[in-house]
């Protein structure tokens, strides 16, 4: 999938987006159609509907900068969905040289007659460095090659110097994806003699020979595939083997800047993603996304696609997509953090305890995890109240479910704790904090209150003033996030002395959102809930004053 030469059956030339497309490929309307197609009969109609709505009432936000050709401005190769086959590529010395019983090997040949249509017949694009038409550092790409390459065949049939080392590099820094081939070898060097190598036949001149050739094209193939159908699991190679606690480098450490013909593809499918992120057609980011097979982006790219999705407000196909990618790699913390979060949003909240919890088995100082399941005990405490219409028994029903509201409280402050550069955790525990004092001034027993309360009512203070300095610092960077300065603001909200600091605070953050609806729905529900439960009435107006336009369209 990674190789420098075309990775679809259409040329490197048609296949380059450029930096402002005129034209989607494949047509839109194709990858709507093709994604829905996947999806369950129930996901089918929820997209249907949602994208309904989307053309109705949401003009393209690119559409200036995309202007979709007609169908026969179209040319006819760019209208069939390309191919994207996993990638191969060659390790093997190239020319004619001896063999072992001073006979000669010509590898070309090899390559050519052998290797090629094997790998071809196993549904890989293979490619040997030699292949390489463009301009570049060789030695650059060669290294992005072996690192990031679907899969390596190493050819060792002679003790070759740069098939050796370019093979120890593979070994050394990916577990899996090596086909190890060889012809005319009595033995292996030690290092690697317990190493599975398949053996090809060639003739006196060195050429593969006839007689076996569709045999040994045949029993290559059909390794390739069985090394390639492997679990992300299996190991192939003997360094990780040997080494059991060895882990594989995070792919972004592996990639170079330098080798840019090597991350076209990937580019260009970041690109269309973001297209579609931005017209809102969900059926285009999960085709883009289905279109990977290579293992080793599909995690990034799955992760992409359910933030897109999330953005959206799609929870069910968000989460689809991170339990994809748990397939791919059920290690991946953030996939699994994902999973547990959509499943509370869905209201799944048995299981989505029992992931996080088994999460928190693992990664037991894990400080989103931590605030995950916080989360889930806040939205419980939420349920039980926000039900109720009167506005005098609503507050009473709150305060009476603040065992949950405690829960909640302690489970983020824990999570803080663990890591003070995490203030999410903190900022809801001061939140929290906040309106249980709050209710407690109301409900609670003033000649037997709650020991757990007033410990709260101590906590409070010097929480509040840590968060509000460091969050203070934060602000001031040029660079600083949306959710930075919207926490601020919400502390603004609980201890500014005038409406106008909140005003101020709030608008802001506002200028940060871009208008993510994400981000503002968020935010307003976090301030609904405030004014529902007459938390600083004016204050709380105020913010909604400055976020509630911009989530109307107007």
């Amino acid at each position: 999938m990674f190789g420098k030469k075309g990775k679809t059956s259409l040329s490197a030339a048609e296949d380059v987006l450029p930096e402002k497309p005129e034209v989607l490929p494949p047509p839109e309307e194709k990858i709507v159609e093709e994604a829905v197609s996947k999806m369950k009969p129930g996901e089918q109609e929820v997209v249907e509907e949602e994208q309904q709505v989307v053309d109705k009432q949401e003009p393209k936000s690119v559409e200036k900068e995309i202007t979709p050709m007609s169908e026969e401005t179209v040319p006819e190769e760019r209208k069939l969905r390309p191919e994207i086959l996993p990638h191969a590529f060659v390790v093997m010395p190239f020319g004619i040289k001896k063999g072992f019983d001073g006979t000669t090997i010509n590898f070309n040949a090899i390559y050519q007659d052998l290797i090629k249509p094997a790998l071809v017949t196993a549904g890989f694009e293979p490619f040997r460095a030699d292949e390489e038409t463009t301009t570049g550092d060789i030695l650059t790409d060669m290294f992005q090659e072996l690192l990031l390459a679907d899969l390596v065949i190493a050819d060792l049939s002679i003790d070759n110097a740069n098939v050796f080392y370019e093979l120890g590099i593979r070994h050394a820094f990916k577990k899996r994806g090596i086909v190890h081939i060889q012809s005319g070898r009595a033995y292996m060097p030690f290092d690697i003699f317990n190493v599975r190598t398949i053996p090809y036949h060639t003739t006196e001149e060195g050429v593969p020979d006839p007689e076996f050739l569709e045999k040994d094209i045949q029993a290559i193939a059909r390794v390739t595939r069985d090394t390639w159908a492997t679990g992300v699991d299996a190991i192939h190679s003997p360094v990780f083997n040997l080494l059991t606690g060895l882990d594989e480098p995070d792919q972004a450490s592996l990639r170079t800047p330098l080798a840019t013909g090597f991350w076209r593809e990937y580019n260009e499918w970041k690109q269309r993603v973001t297209i579609s992120r931005r017209q809102k057609r969900i059926g285009d980011i999960l085709l883009l996304t289905e279109e990977i097979s290579n293992p080793m982006i599909k995690e990034e790219a799955v992760g992409t696609a359910g933030k897109a999705l999330a953005d959206m407000g799609r929870n069910e196909l968000a989460l689809a997509q991170y339990r994809k990618g748990l397939e791919v790699n059920g290690a991946n913390l953030e996939f699994r953090r994902q999973e547990a979060f959509h499943l509370n949003r869905l209201g799944r909240v048995d299981e989505a305890i029992v992931k996080l919890e088994a999460l928190l088995e693992d990664y037991p100082n894990d400080s989103e995890t931590v605030a995950y399941l916080a989360r889930i005990y806040k939205d419980t405490w939420t349920h039980s109240w926000n039900w109720v219409q009167d506005s005098e028994r609503r507050l009473k029903t709150a305060f009476e479910s603040y065992h949950w509201l405690i829960k909640a409280f302690d489970t983020y402050v824990k999570g803080y704790r663990i890591d003070l550069n995490q203030y999410y955790p903190g900022v809801n525990a001061v939140t929290l904090g906040s309106i249980l004092i709050h209710l407690a001034d109301r409900f609670d027993d003033t000649d037997d209150p709650d020991p757990d309360i007033l410990e709260i009512r101590e906590t409070l203070p010097d929480l509040r003033g840590a968060l509000e300095f460091a969050l203070e610092s934060l602000s001031e960077n040029e660079n600083v996030d949306y959710w930075t300065l919207v926490s601020l603001a919400e502390l603004r909200l609980l201890t500014s002395p005038s409406t106008k600091g909140v005003t101020r605070a709030y608008r802001k953050s506002l200028i940060a959102s871009r208008r993510n609806q994400f981000f503002l729905q968020s935010s307003l529900g976090q301030l609904e809930m405030l004014k529902s439960l007459e938390i600083r009435p004016e204050f709380v107006q105020a913010g909604i004053d400055v976020s509630l336009p911009r989530k109307s369209g107007q």
